[in-house]
């Protein structure tokens, strides 16, 4: 059962791949926003170096939001890319 569904979720991502581009691009804009908006749960110090808030744990809030949106814009790139392949 579960290969069936993994056989039938890989044809249909090879036959669309363009649908697995939402993945980055839901990603990549949740970061940015969340820069803007200095939402607390992505940017709140979490005193060890892991993730954003380890970021802003060490650098301070300013640096984490940039890193966030620098994340933000390459997970933008690599949509774009995804959304240019034609054959996987």
């Amino acid at each position: 059962m579960a290969e069936d569904i993994f056989d039938k979720t890989h044809t249909y991502f090879r036959q669309h791949p363009k649908v697995m581009a939402l993945v980055p691009l839901s990603l990549g804009l949740i970061m940015i926003v969340a820069a803007i908006q200095n939402w607390n749960w992505l940017y709140a110090p979490s005193g060890t170096f892991r993730g954003i808030g380890g970021i802003s744990a060490y650098f301070g809030r300013t640096i984490a939001r940039i890193v966030g949106v620098v994340v933000g814009l390459i997970f933008f790139f690599v949509a774009y890319i995804m959304f240019n392949v034609t054959k996987w």
